[in-house]
């Protein structure tokens, strides 16, 4: 979190963003690396690539609305003439509890998958993208991390798919919040922002939670209130104290826990003023990965487990 102490960090920040450009860099407690889905570049033909960030256990980066405290990752290319950069897409975040404070984002690994077009024509056999990725690590500090990564790709008619990169990329892009197949509708008022949706393939949600990519639109640590109405499911979010009063659409990603795990959904509808009443909370946080010192700790129960099994097998051999 930004409200964490890292003054020593900022030396770090100025040290990694020297960092030579490859396609993987190891900067603090993130390795980060540039993956493309081909060997090749083949003119005309859009290029995906991934800025995948995977972390030591514990720390976690960002999503492009960090919530109370932090900040996303940002990306910034440099690429041959004619080539352009889609936006960078971002998967379902998770979210975190920490002193007070809800935050958004991703821990272990992330791939953010990126679509670059290709011009019709390329004069040379080969091409280097690169890309500055900077980024906000956060365990109990946070570290400011920067890397410049780069790919040399050769100038093709055709290309050849990279085995382990394409199904890095497709698992990514299988992680992204789904576009179509769902009715949403959204409406806000004083006491709450309530978003109805109607699943899709005969899911049966149980519960469901809401990330606004808006700033200042929710209370991030109150609880999002969850209930069926009719053929309708409801989740409702308690406004934030500053809340911006003047936005007309609702956006953001709506993810579902029903039948056959999670689901996330694309969230882009017009917002409507009434005032809908708050739907019966839900609880604050889903199950977390366990932190290093949980982990240390049921390595040492598991170590007093066995110690004691040790003792009971030796009086039973001695008895005997």
């Amino acid at each position: 979190m930004l409200g964490k102490t890292y003054g020593a960090a900022i030396g770090l920040a100025l040290l990694v963003a020297l960092w030579p450009g490859a396609a993987l860099a190891k900067v603090g407690n993130v390795e980060a690396s540039l993956v493309a889905s081909g060997d090749a570049v083949v003119p005309g033909i859009p290029l995906d690539v991934g800025i995948r960030l995977r972390m030591k256990r514990g720390w976690h980066v960002y999503w492009k609305n960090p919530g109370d405290s932090g900040l996303p990752p940002t990306v910034l290319w440099t690429l041959p003439e004619g080539f352009r950069p889609g936006p960078v897409e971002w998967p379902a975040p998770t979210r975190f509890l920490d002193e007070g404070l809800v935050t958004y984002g991703y821990h272990d690994e992330v791939v953010l998958p990126v679509r670059i077009q290709t011009p019709g024509s390329l004069p040379g056999d080969s091409v280097t993208i690169a890309a500055r990725v900077d980024w906000l690590e956060c365990k109990d500090i946070c570290v400011p991390g920067s890397a410049t990564l780069q790919l040399r790709l050769p100038v093709r008619a055709e290309r050849r798919l990279y085995r382990a990169s394409t199904r890095t990329l497709e698992q990514a892009r299988a992680q992204l919040p789904e576009s179509t197949g769902w009715f949403l509708q959204a409406e806000t008022g004083p006491r709450a922002i309530s978003l109805s949706f109607i699943p899709a393939r005969h899911l049966k949600p149980r519960g469901a939670y809401f990330y606004a990519d808006e700033p200042l639109l929710v209370d991030y640590a109150a609880p999002q209130g969850f209930e069926r109405s009719g053929q309708f499911w409801r989740v409702t979010m308690k406004p934030a104290p500053n809340a911006d009063r003047n936005l007309d659409r609702l956006s953001g990603v709506l993810v579902i826990d029903g039948n056959g795990g999670s689901h996330s959904v694309h969230v882009d509808v017009p917002l409507r003023t009434a005032d809908p009443e708050p739907a019966p909370p839900q609880p604050l946080m889903p199950p977390r990965t366990p932190s290093a010192a949980a982990y240390v700790a049921i390595l040492a129960g598991l170590a007093i487990v066995l110690a004691l099994s040790v003792r009971i097998f030796r009086r039973r051999t001695h008895h005997n």
